[in-house]
């Protein structure tokens, strides 16, 4: 009886109601929109800056000339044995993201794929004896405790890359995922043709990256959108020319260069390690720097900025919602006074009346979460972890806070104005 009266007086004022319901459901809508895009971007800083957290120390040698050094196969093998003891030492964690352009083969791209380009750089195409013109574009080597630590969780599919895949076996064909904007250039499964320190080398296209896919390198936050990332091989195999001795010794040379996090080790003693490697292995010295954290603390502090100002908006407009959902109700309650009076003449007591105009509000906001969760559903589904908590937060905490104050307007009106 409380909900069929409710009705009848929900289709007596059609246009109001029906307004009602689209203002419940617009709002809602943004809401939504507003407190999952904070949801989306508190879990994508997560994502990116997690990994980062402390001080890194950059390697680097300065070996001069390198050519006498990295064509000697004994010299080559003490660089290949000093990198397997830093890269599996557990008390640091030794990164490489190696910002190495390759050159392609009958590469399929634009000019905005091409190392250089948003430098204005000339876009570099050559070709090679074979009469294959090659194209040489951007690209990021990264190890496997790089890829798992800053890049895993930003791959587009449910392929990324495997421990095994960093493991260079007698094939020469290496994994590649490429950055978002290459989609429609390259497919999965295709083979890229390239030179890679001047080896012929296949690449295999693994997947797609997500738009926006990022990673910190040396004090800067490196965009992938246009860049292929590939695994920084170990090489197990022994040269078998001296063409795959220089490979090797180019290659290890720039594996050295790396950056180490500190775990168990203060920077003394990561230090005293290094000379016992170098000692150890007949090596030459390796120096250590640091990068400012300038561009990457900018970058953060402009994401907190950025959440910040949406969670304003989505509490200003929570506010406002609220508020409008309160004096429509008082300002509806105004119209239906002579009903309300008309009614507790026929026999209905206040309570009644009070229950049916509360059961009024609910069938209207109910109406508004179904159509906003239809759009939600069909416009704006963010893929967010929270969604759940996202969706029970827009659409039912506005019904929590105003349905209080509406039962305690409801029951003073009703008291104090009908039956007067």
């Amino acid at each position: 009886m409380i909900y069929d009266q409710a009705r009848r007086w929900i289709f007596r004022h059609k246009l109001i109601s029906l307004s009602t319901v689209v203002y419940i459901a617009t709002s809602l809508f943004c809401m939504h929109i507003l407190f999952g895009n904070v949801m989306s971007i508190k879990t994508r800083t997560d994502e990116v800056f997690s990994a980062s957290a402390g001080e890194e120390l950059y390697l680097y040698d300065n070996v001069e000339p390198l050519g006498p050094v990295i064509r000697n196969p004994e010299q080559v093998q003490a660089v290949k044995r000093y990198y397997a003891d830093l890269a599996t030492d557990d008390r640091f964690k030794f990164y490489e993201r190696i910002g190495q352009p390759i050159s392609v083969g009958g590469f399929k791209g634009t000019d905005i794929f091409c190392y250089g380009y948003e430098h204005g750089g000339a876009v570099n195409i050559y070709e090679m004896h074979n009469m294959q013109q090659y194209t040489t574009v951007k690209q990021l080597a990264l190890n496997f405790v790089a890829y798992q630590d800053f890049l895993a969780n930003q791959v587009a599919d449910a392929i990324g890359f495997t421990e095994e895949d960093f493991y260079l076996d007698e094939s020469y064909i290496l994994p590649v995922l490429l950055g978002a904007e290459y989609e429609g250039v390259y497919e999965v499964g295709d083979v890229i043709d390239c030179l890679y320190y001047g080896i012929t080398t296949k690449y295999k296209v693994r997947g797609f990256l997500r738009q926006g896919a990022c990673i910190p390198r040396k004090g800067q936050m490196v965009y992938l959108d246009r860049y292929m990332v590939t695994v920084s091989p170990t090489v197990t195999l022994e040269p078998q020319s001296e063409d795959e001795a220089y490979w090797q010794g180019a290659l290890y040379f720039h594996k050295l260069n790396g950056s180490v996090l500190l775990q168990d080790l203060t920077l003394p003693g990561f230090i005293n390690v290094l000379e016992a490697y170098r000692l150890k292995h007949g090596m030459f010295e390796l120096h250590i720097m640091t990068y400012p954290e300038t561009a990457i603390t900018s970058l953060r502090l402009l994401t907190y900025a950025s959440t910040d100002i949406l969670v304003l908006l989505a509490v200003l407009l929570f506010v406002f919602v609220a508020l409008v959902l309160v004096l429509g109700t008082i300002l509806n309650l105004s119209q239906d006074r002579k009903n309300m009076r008309a009614m507790l003449v026929s026999g209905l007591t206040t309570n009644d009346l009070r229950k049916i105009k509360i059961a009024e509000f609910k069938l209207l906001y109910s109406g508004g979460v179904i159509l906003a969760a239809i759009a939600i559903f069909f416009l704006a589904l963010p893929a967010t972890p929270s969604l759940a908590l996202v969706l029970a937060m827009t659409l039912l905490t506005p019904y929590m806070v105003t349905v209080i104050p509406i039962n305690i307007h409801a029951t003073r009106f009703i008291n104090n104005r009908v039956l007067r």
